[in-house]
Formats: structure tokens, sequence, C-alpha cells
């Protein structure tokens, strides 16, 4: 739908320089808007604070110990909260593997 209303306003711009220039600033608003909106759904901003922690008392429940994806490790942001946790990863057969961290 952007891609569609990009194409129009490209479209609807005439030789002027001031209408190049608001078209321009009008579509780079727009996608510092969409990226705004993308990271406030997908929580980048608390993911450091709410990653993780109802999973985590679940293991604690049934006395295992913290379990984590591999991907969450690829986040900067990320540090787990206990000294010993498994990551699980997928094997170069795509089986799911666990190992255990100190």
């Amino acid at each position: 739908m952007t891609l569609v209303i990009f194409v129009l306003l490209f479209a609807l711009r005439d030789q002027h320089i001031l209408s190049n220039l608001l078209i321009g600033a009008l579509v780079i608003v727009t996608y510092l808007l969409l990226v705004l909106l993308f990271e406030i759904d997908s929580n980048v901003f608390l993911e450091d604070v709410n990653s993780f922690i109802d999973i985590e008392t679940v293991f604690q429940t049934i006395g295992q110990s913290a379990y984590y994806p591999d991907h969450a490790f690829r986040n900067y942001h990320f540090k787990p909260r206990h000294k010993e946790y498994r990551v699980g990863y997928h094997d170069s057969r795509g089986k799911l593997k666990i190992k255990l961290m100190h």
C-alpha cells in the first residue's frame, strides 16, 4: 500500500523544485514512520526487560535451568539472567540440539 502511495506521489510531481522537495520529504517521513511503527510493534525498545521472563519461571518451577533459543544471543541487547542456562540450536542436519552453558 505504501509503495502505491509513493508511486502516485512521484507521478503527481511536476518540474518545480518545491514540489520535488515536498514529495521527497513526504516519502522520507512516511518511511521513518513505518520503521518506528515496526519497532514499536516488535517491542524493540523493551526487549531486554521483557524477553523470556515468562518462560524462565516455567523452567524454574519444574526444576530445570533456564532455556533460551539460539537466536536470542544474536541480539546484542539480550543477556541471560542466570549463571547456568540451556541453549537450543539446530545442527547441520536441522535437528534441534540443546547444550548446557555455564
